[in-house]
């Protein structure tokens, strides 16, 4: 059974978690998913912050333009946008990271890794030479 690697970074890029969720990566959904909505909480939170900050300056600055705080409210309205475009950038990674995961777990989906392959290192001695010998050994 194979897994297409486009099929997967698609499913990655619509929804972080799908595509894990096609390679059956099943643990890895939850992390993918939880990150992703952080950065989408972070993002609105902040822009909605961000907005509220930007109304206050302008009716402050309507209202009085020469009041002390106005320098101080607009220096907190651009920690907010700030943090906003962080968190996006950060929603960005996830979603790549995503995309990654789901391609290599494609690519590997049917590599075997079972027990059947064994690794020893033999001493052998030829010619009054002593030297190690590997034997890889597939059942």
């Amino acid at each position: 059974m194979q897994k297409s690697p486009t099929g997967a970074i698609v499913r990655s890029l619509i929804l972080p978690g799908w595509g894990q969720y096609y390679v059956e990566s099943y643990w890895k959904i939850p992390l993918f998913l939880g990150a992703a909505g952080t950065c989408a909480y972070f993002i609105i939170d902040n822009n909605n912050s961000f907005n509220a900050k930007k109304d206050q300056i302008a009716k402050l600055a309507s209202e009085n333009p020469n009041d002390p705080y106005l320098d101080l409210y607009k220096r907190q309205r651009e920690v907010y946008r700030d943090n906003r475009d962080q968190a996006t950038f950060f929603l960005a990674g996830v979603y790549i990271l995503a995309a990654v995961d789901a391609y290599v777990g494609a690519h590997l989906f049917d590599f075997d890794v079972s027990d059947k392959i064994s690794f020893n290192l033999v001493p052998t001695n030829q010619n009054s030479f002593v030297s190690l010998s590997m034997r890889i050994k597939m059942q």
